[in-house]
């Protein structure tokens, strides 16, 4: 089966989202606080307050994919992480789930896209960073290419 694809991506800018005001606004108060503001803090604490940075922007980039439709393939990106890439030919893919984490406050739930392949494994790619409209646009995207879409937003 072949799928025709046009090529689009699916990215909104983090800092005008929650989780990128939340990652660099508390990276930012840490190293401004730590660094510029405090004479007091000794080489041990500037190591504990840069790691304590990477381990949140590290936490924080796992839910912060964003998506590209090119070349009959599906390529995922993460915004933080430049380097991260992972390309899944659009005729390996059997099914699109779009869900969210279970949490108890509906602005905290992550969403998903979830891609089910042929041989049904599953990959999971957090995308907290796009906002309504572009997950219209990717499930619209998807079912016109007779990809099969579950929305469970």
């Amino acid at each position: 089966m072949s799928r025709d694809s046009k090529d689009c991506i699916y990215r909104f800018n983090q800092l005008f989202k929650l989780r990128g005001w939340i990652t660099w606004g508390i990276v930012a108060y840490l190293l401004i606080n730590n660094f510029t503001l405090s004479n007091s803090i000794n080489s041990n604490g500037k190591f504990f307050i840069i790691g304590l940075c990477t381990v949140i922007v590290y936490v924080q980039s796992r839910s912060m994919y964003y998506f590209q439709i090119a070349n009959h393939h599906l390529i995922i990106r993460n915004e933080n992480f430049f380097w991260f890439e992972t390309k899944i030919d659009l005729n390996d893919i059997l099914a699109i789930v779009l869900d969210k984490n279970v949490m108890l406050i509906d602005i905290l739930k992550s969403r998903n896209l979830r891609i089910i392949l042929n041989d049904y494994e599953e990959l999971r790619m957090g995308a907290d960073l796009l906002r309504k409209r572009n997950w219209q646009e990717l499930k619209t995207d998807f079912e016109k290419m007779g990809i099969t879409v579950r929305d469970e937003f």
